[in-house]
């Protein structure tokens, strides 16, 4: 879980620059002037929810292949 939260620090560190910059590139190479930027800050909260679920999932899924694996040996002749 905690390399979950690292990488989601570090993805909303560099969003808001890389946002802003590619505002500015599109805008200028479409329309010959730079775009309005808006940062929707209720995106931040919507993928920390989606990262913590992958994360979750990723923690808990191998565990239970793990258990259906060992069941399967038992079968073996």
């Amino acid at each position: 879980m905690v390399v979950t939260l690292v990488s989601f620090v570090l993805a909303v560190a560099a969003s808001f620059p890389l946002a802003r910059l590619l505002t500015t590139l599109i805008g200028r190479s479409f329309l010959d002037r730079p775009l309005d930027f808006a940062y929707a800050t209720n995106g931040i909260g919507y993928w920390l929810v989606i990262v913590l679920l992958i994360g979750t999932l990723a923690s808990i899924l191998p565990g239970a292949q793990r258990g259906e694996a060992e069941r399967a040996g038992e079968f073996e002749l």
